[in-house]
C-alpha cells in the first residue's frame, strides 16, 4: 500500500496542475475572515489556515504551535504531524498572506469551543478524525467544486494536507 501511495504521489508531482494564485488567495482571505456567526466557521478557518501556511489541517487543529517572527510573511512552527514526538523539530514557514493576519485567524480558531476541546488530541482520536472528514468535504465544496483547484487525475478529489 505504501509503495502505491508513493507512486501516486510521484505521478502527481510529475503532472502539476496550475492554479490561479489570485483566485486562490482571495478564497483563503475570505475564509480567514469568516464571521463567528457563520455556519461551519471552524471548518472554514481550519481550511484557510492550512492553505495559508501549507501545514496539514490536523496540525492546525491539534498539534501545531505557531508564533510570529520579525518577517511579514513568516511564522515559526512546531508540531509536525508525521514526526514522532521525540523527533520534534521547529522551523520557520512562509505564509501566502501576511503572517499577522494568519496568526490572528489561528488565535480566533483556537478560541472556538469545539476546537479548544480538540486541541492537543492525537490525530488518531475519533473526534479529530470526524473533524478531518468534515474539513475534507468542505475543501471539495470550496475549492474543487468552484474549480479554484483542479481535480487531480490520480485522485477523485482535492484534499488539503492532512
Amino acid at each position: 500500500m505504501r509503495n502505491q501511495t508513493t507512486e501516486i504521489n510521484n505521478q502527481r508531482q510529475d503532472n502539476l496542475q496550475p492554479i490561479h494564485l489570485s483566485t486562490y488567495t482571495q478564497q483563503i482571505q475570505k475564509l480567514l475572515h469568516t464571521p463567528n456567526t457563520e455556519p461551519d466557521q471552524d471548518l472554514k478557518l481550519a481550511i484557510a489556515i492550512a492553505s495559508a501556511t501549507g501545514r496539514r489541517h490536523t496540525e492546525v487543529l491539534s498539534k501545531g504551535t505557531f508564533t510570529l517572527t520579525n518577517h511579514p510573511y513568516l511564522l515559526h512552527f512546531e508540531g509536525q504531524q508525521k514526526k514522532p514526538s521525540q523527533d520534534e523539530t521547529s522551523f520557520d514557514i512562509l505564509t501566502i498572506l501576511p503572517a499577522t493576519e494568519v496568526m490572528s485567524a489561528i488565535e480566533s480558531f483556537r478560541t472556538i469551543p469545539v476546537i479548544a476541546h480538540l486541541h492537543g488530541l492525537p490525530s488518531s482520536n475519533t473526534q479529530v478524525k470526524s473533524f478531518n472528514v468534515q474539513v475534507n468535504r468542505m475543501v471539495i465544496k470550496l475549492f474543487q467544486e468552484t474549480k479554484i483547484v483542479p481535480v487531480l487525475r490520480e485522485k477523485k478529489c482535492f484534499y488539503p494536507s492532512s
